[in-house]
């Protein structure tokens, strides 16, 4: 009973705001204001993903994370007959920074392979890195 009474009140309240004069040219303003609300909203959306967009494009819009990893400095030092080696080129796909070392000590300073050199920071890691580990090696860069 409590409900039914609501709603009648609720919607002789509502009747009286449409139809009385004096309260209707408030109404026409508050349907103005939520469109604005909902435009300036929309705005704010789409100036976000365009921020988002020109920082994607700084740190990575290069291209994929080999190209990102050559553009950053790294260089990837290989073992002919490495199984950590070859390992770490199925990760990495097509890579063209590479230095091949024909024996262990053929690439002096360097004992174990993989062996990543970074040319900008002097940054290095050693053994096969996991996606997850080259993204990182990229985020220490910046």
């Amino acid at each position: 009973m409590a409900d039914l009474f609501d709603d009648n009140i609720l919607d002789h309240i509502t009747q009286t705001v449409n139809t009385d004069s004096k309260y209707s040219k408030i109404h026409p303003a508050s349907d103005s204001i939520s469109s604005y609300t909902g435009t300036y909203a929309m705005l704010l959306v789409v100036v976000l993903l365009l921020i988002a967009y020109i920082v994607y494009q700084a740190n990575w819009g290069s291209g994929t994370i080999s190209e990102v990893l050559k553009k950053e400095g790294w260089t990837l030092y290989l073992l002919r007959g490495c199984s950590a080696c070859d390992a770490q080129m199925k990760i990495l796909g097509n890579y063209s920074d590479i230095v091949v070392c024909p024996g262990s000590d053929a690439c002096l300073g360097i004992s174990a392979f993989p062996h990543w050199s970074n040319s900008k920071t002097g940054a290095v890691r050693v053994g096969v890195q996991s996606p997850e580990e080259l993204e990182a090696m990229l985020q220490k860069n910046q």
